[in-house]
Parts: structure tokens; sequence; C-alpha cells
């Protein structure tokens, strides 16, 4: 296995096999699911530079092993799964005995060294875990903004804006809040379905999991094209069934952009962005109070 030098600590090439191995032979093992791509993932390693951490892995001769997902490899993709993830940052720490103990999604030389440490999950002993999960969601939920995935509802959004150039600086206001009220009322109906989903499917159960299915993906891009159609002035759809979201989008009155928040969180949902993974991951296996907190961050 060829060997990957990184900071003060010397990487292995993660495999499978070798995971398996190493694990048979009774060796504490390391495994950091990565991808040059990935921001997170990139400021994680200033965390392996720190000298206690690397003293930390010599003393108990941890074996470190990277799995490098930059081309999104199906092998690499298929262990992920197999701990509950689709994607990285992801650390994970297998002991000498015991299972896997995966560590938040943005590391600090702290939590690094509680766990190799107590050998035990940091949140779960760490009173501020909660606080630090909703830092989490809001800091995620406000890069989201800035997401790819996210810049067509943006437009959409934005054109209503334009439409009300000139009106009343206290009725934009007032826009902008039922456009946030609309956005966490369907949040908290998604996250309702969701936990009352959790128990019957819990191992395919995820945050965007309607955008899986073809039918909704194709009657949700043809409601959003109609949508940008009768934003933009080409069509002027009457009450017809496929018009019924742009005609109620394009109300003079609050239903528009109350509509607008609904329709923004349906289409993002399949997004992401860094922090999220960790918070979205812990909120779904929370309680509902607990749950509805961290959504309601991210939104």
């Amino acid at each position: 296995n060829k060997s990957i030098p990184t900071g003060g600590l010397k990487w292995v090439e993660w495999s499978p096999e070798l995971e398996k191995s190493l694990r048979a032979e009774g060796k504490a093992v390391y495994v950091d699911f990565t991808a040059k791509w990935c921001l997170s993932c990139q400021v994680n390693k200033r965390v392996f530079l720190y000298d206690d951490v690397v003293e930390a892995f010599k003393n108990k001769q941890i074996v470190p092993l990277i799995a490098d997902w930059t081309n999104k490899g199906t092998q690499i993709l298929s262990a992920l799964q197999s701990l509950g993830r689709e994607g990285v940052p992801l650390n994970v720490y297998y002991p000498p005995s015991g299972e896997g103990i995966l560590l938040p999604e943005i590391l600090s030389e702290k939590i690094v060294l509680s766990v190799l440490e107590t050998e035990k999950p940091y949140f779960e002993e760490e009173a501020d875990g909660f606080w630090s999960i909703l830092s989490f969601a809001f800091i995620g939920g406000m890069i989201l903004n800035l997401m790819p995935c996210v810049f067509p509802v943006l437009g959409l959004k934005v054109m209503s804006f334009v439409k009300q150039s000139g009106g009343e600086v206290q009725r934009i206001k007032k826009h902008g809040f039922v456009f946030t009220i609309g956005v966490l009322l369907s949040f908290w109906i998604l996250l309702g379905l969701l936990l009352l989903l959790r128990g019957k499917m819990e191992d395919s159960l995820g945050w965007g999991f309607q955008l899986q299915e073809p039918l909704f993906v194709l009657v949700l891009a043809i409601i959003l094209f109609v949508f940008a159609l009768s934003l933009s002035g080409v069509l002027d759809i009457g009450n017809s069934l496929t018009g019924i979201g742009s005609k109620i989008s394009r109300a003079d009155g609050y239903t528009g952009s109350f509509f607008s928040g609904i329709l923004a969180t349906v289409v993002s949902t399949p997004c992401m962005a860094p922090f999220l993974g960790v918070a979205v991951g812990t909120a779904l296996t929370m309680d509902w109070p607990g749950a509805y907190a961290v959504f309601t961050c991210i939104a």
C-alpha cells in the first residue's frame, strides 16, 4: 500500500482489505475519508500537525489510513454508506477492540485527543455538544445560501423582489418576513414527516430523500420551468393545474411570498453545505424537540 506523508503523520492509502487485516491483527486504526474538493476536509488536516495529536497516534500505535474520495469511487462510497454517511468529511477511529467511533465533521485538537483517550464518541461526554450541533446547523445554513444548488431558487425570489421595487419599505420587509415563515413551516412539516417515518425507514431515511424519486423530480422540474416562464412574462397561465404554483407565487399579496418560501425549501432539500452533515445526521437521531431546534437553526 502506498504511503502518503501529510504533516507529522505517515498516512497509508486505505482499502477495505487493509482495514480488515489491520483490525484482525488487533491494531488500532484511524480512517480519514477525505477529498481534495472538500473544504472541511482540508481544514481538518491542520489537526494532525499538532505535536500532541502526533504523539497520541505514536503512543497508541494507531495506523492512520486515508481514503481519498476525490474521484468519488464506488468502493469508498460503499464504505461511507455502511457507516451511515453519503459524503465526506468523515473520520472514524477503530480501537483495538470494539466498534468504530465516528468523529464530528469539523475536528479540533481537543476532539481528536478526547476520542483517542476515552475511546468514546466526543459529543457523548460533552455537556455543550447540543449547542455545538446548533452552531454547526446555523453556520451551515448560512453557507447553504451560497451553494450552486440554491442559486435557481434565490434567482426566482430576487425576481419577485424586483417586481416590488419602488414600493413601500415596510411592505417589502413584510414580504420577506412572510417568505421566512413559509420556509420555517415547510421545514417543520418535512421534518415531522421524516421523524414519523424514522422508525419504519431507519436504514434509508435522510434529508431530501424525496429527490431520489424520478417522478417527484420530473414534477418539480415542470413546476420550476413554468414558474420561470411566468416570471419572465413568456407565459400567462390561468387557473389550470399546471399553473397553480406559478399563479400563487405571482400573487400581489403575501400569499405569493409564503408559497415562494415553501417552494424554496422543497427544491433545496437535496443541497448540502459544510457543517451540515453532522448537524442533519445528529438531528435525525434526536428526540422531536432537539431535532426541531437543529432544523430551525438551519432554516
